[in-house]
């Protein structure tokens, strides 16, 4: 008999020594151990789709992150800011703590304050203590679609023009990337900021609290506009939760690299950090191009693959492949799905080796290409752009 018989005839002498007792006790826990391994595999499963368990794979830009939604890209900002400004590649950007502000006349039926008689009120008004003073910001990245350059910007508050600008004076119109369209009307004469075709960034200023226009006094009327047909704006903005104290979000640029570097720039990372970031983009997406699709159908300046890649997509609708919506994404990703990398970006680390580990946790394409690829060329190039502010 050899030893692996001796061993078997061992075991079975064991077993049948054991009272009845212990061996149910063993057969209760080893059918238990059993359908624990079944639950837990049924339990995981749906929580990789989901994104809460992810499983990185060694194809750039993989890994299934498959959330739901991205709080921070698809929430709404209360329109007003403050006094308060921070400059980012030449736009100004809410700063400091969000004002007071009243809510004057609320959207739906009332008794017009010119009229007197009953009317439906196709907005918000909002009012402040601040006054004209007051930052009128963009609630929601987006395009602007009015004013036009020929529109006239300078109806006074002070000239009882009430037809000037169809009665909404002063105004600017925003497309954003769900398909709505906000309007911030009455503002201050000459104050407007942008003008249409400009890319606008979530807190962008765009104007200044006025009273143009069909207007008893100084105010912001706001309106959203979902499929063409006006609906109630509280419904997407929150007095009681108006903005960060900060903006972290996307800033638009002169094209899509110089958008990448200043909203990089503006959410806080190192001119070394941000190198490395771009030089992995640049790697991967030479020109920053958001509709890029590669052999294997990943996609965007990234190149997002797998369960991130029909995140995005779900997330941005049709507008997945535009330059704001990604970088909004990548932000996200960083700030809140990956905050380990957002760590290390944030410390100080040479080029070389914060190229490389973004490569390497956020990229994923594996060792390979992040040591021989040239994106460490690309982060070295890109670093004069962008200690001379993404110029």
């Amino acid at each position: 008999m050899d030893e692996k018989e001796t061993n078997n005839s061992k075991a079975k002498m064991l077993w049948k020594s054991l009272p009845l007792k212990i061996k149910l006790i063993i057969i209760g826990i080893a059918i238990g151990f059993f359908f624990l391994i079944i639950f837990l595999i049924v339990l995981v499963t749906p929580l990789m789709s989901l994104g809460i368990i992810e499983i990185a794979e060694g194809t750039t830009g993989s890994g299934s992150s498959n959330y739901s939604y991205i709080s921070s890209s698809t929430s709404y900002w209360w329109p007003i800011g403050s006094n308060e400004t921070t400059s980012v590649g030449g736009a100004l950007f809410a700063g400091g703590d969000p004002v007071d502000t009243v809510i004057t006349s609320y959207f739906g039926g009332r008794i017009h304050p010119i009229t007197g008689e009953k009317s439906n009120h196709t907005g918000t008004d909002i009012a402040s203590y601040g006054g004209a003073n007051l930052n009128i910001i963009a609630v929601q990245s987006g395009t602007v679609i009015y004013p036009t350059k020929n529109d006239k910007v300078n109806c006074s508050s002070s000239d009882n023009d009430l037809s000037c600008g169809g009665g909404y004076g002063n105004y600017v119109m925003i497309q954003h990337a769900d398909g709505n369209i906000s309007l911030y009307a009455h503002l201050y004469e000459n104050s407007i900021t942008v003008s249409a075709g400009d890319q606008v960034g979530q807190g962008q200023v765009i104007g200044k609290m006025g009273n143009s226009g069909r207007s008893t006094g100084t105010h912001l009327h706001f309106e959203i506009r979902k499929n063409g047909q006006r609906v109630d704006g509280l419904n997407y903005v929150s007095e009681e939760n108006p903005r960060p104290k900060d903006n972290k979000g996307y800033v638009g640029g002169n094209d899509n690299q110089q958008a990448v570097c200043l909203s990089l720039k503006n959410a806080g990372y190192s001119n070394n950090s941000i190198a490395g970031i771009m030089g992995n983009l640049k790697g991967e997406n030479s020109a920053f191009n958001p509709s890029l699709v590669n052999e294997i159908d990943c996609v965007g300046i990234a190149q997002w693959c797998f369960g991130r890649k029909d995140n995005l997509k779900s997330t941005y609708g049709n507008d997945w492949n535009k330059i704001n919506s990604q970088v909004e994404y990548l932000l996200y990703e960083l700030n809140d799905r990956y905050p380990t990398i957002r760590n290390y970006l944030m410390e100080n680390h040479t080029i070389d080796d914060t190229t490389y580990y973004f490569c390497m946790n956020f990229e994923r394409p594996g060792e390979g290409p992040c040591k021989a690829g040239n994106r460490q060329k690309f982060a070295n190039e890109l670093i004069t752009y962008i200690n001379n502010g993404c110029n």
